[in-house]
């Protein structure tokens, strides 16, 4: 419920409050370091041979797209070029 609840967050933050991106990207860092803590603080009893299920392998890789979303989203963007005759801001 979480997951489906921050998902509607991250969507409403990128169409209404584009400011609020980087503080999106935080609080996902935030769930995932929660519930990886709580994993490894509560591990969960598996049979079989595999140390790492490929689930987790497709979540580390979700936490690294997360991470480099965050640092993209910290970064100065260019200011936007404007119009000589009128002044007024051109995309």
């Amino acid at each position: 419920m979480l997951n489906l609840v921050l998902g509607f967050l991250g969507v409403a933050v990128l169409i209404r409050w584009r400011a609020m991106i980087p503080f999106t990207y935080l609080l996902l860092l935030f769930q995932s370091a929660a519930s990886r803590l709580i994993l490894y603080l509560h591990p969960i009893a598996r049979s079989g041979a595999s140390n790492m299920p490929v689930g987790s392998i497709f979540l580390l890789g979700l936490l690294v797209l997360t991470v480099i979303g965050f640092v993209t989203s910290l970064l100065d963007k260019p200011a936007p070029h404007k119009c000589i005759a009128s002044g007024r801001a051109i995309s």
